[in-house]
């Protein structure tokens, strides 16, 4: 399984033209609560609209644990020239292979219309290519969040099947599944010599 630490510790103060980027705080959770009042925040997610703030503290408790303990990568975002908290993006291993990575995206909907999620996305797919000796990210979405899948292809990934997750309620959710292998990425000019992390591949 990837260990998460050598991402997480490139990640960490990490800024982009409009962006900065910090490991997840459960201090974060005020504004993940502020962002699930929009009531489109949570239709295409695996977790219902928290009925309150203590609710997505305890989910904030768990996500900077696995961020600390090196089992995912959690890192809020901020937009540099406000300082608001624009939203959360996660790098989790998958069940089927130890050389994926899938990423995840939770975005604030005054947001939605600043374009952000390919500045985030591509941060995030870089570092985990760069980092780790990870041959493909993944990304999962549900058929109707149409706004995912052209994000997601804008991100270079292809349509690899359909797989589908439980929602915490116990409910049976169909996804569609992306994929970007690392020669995808390289081939579309972000250009590192994939060989550099050879080594840690083998070892």
């Amino acid at each position: 399984m990837t260990c998460f630490l050598p991402i997480s510790e490139a990640f960490e103060g990490l800024q982009t033209p409009r962006l900065s980027f910090r490991a997840t705080r459960v201090s974060d959770a005020v504004h993940l609560f502020d962002a699930t009042r929009n009531r489109f925040f949570n239709r295409h997610l695996l977790w219902a609209q928290p009925s309150c703030l203590e609710e997505v503290v305890t989910r904030m408790v768990g996500l900077e644990a696995q961020h600390r303990e090196g089992v995912i990568c959690a890192m809020s975002v901020w937009e540099r020239k406000t300082g608001r908290w624009v939203g959360l993006v996660r790098l989790v291993p998958t069940l089927s292979n130890r050389e994926m990575v899938e990423i995840g995206l939770w975005i604030h909907g005054d947001f939605y219309r600043a374009f952000y999620g390919f500045e985030i996305s591509s941060a995030a797919i870089d570092i985990a290519f760069r980092q780790a000796p990870v041959a493909e990210v993944v990304a999962a979405s549900t058929p109707l969040n149409r706004g995912a899948h052209a994000l997601i292809e804008r991100c270079g990934f292809t349509h690899h099947g359909s797989d589908f997750r439980f929602h915490e309620d116990g409910q049976r959710i169909d996804l569609l599944e992306f994929r970007l292998p690392r020669s995808r990425w390289v081939a579309m000019g972000h250009g590192f010599d994939p060989s550099a992390l050879a080594g840690a591949a083998s070892g």
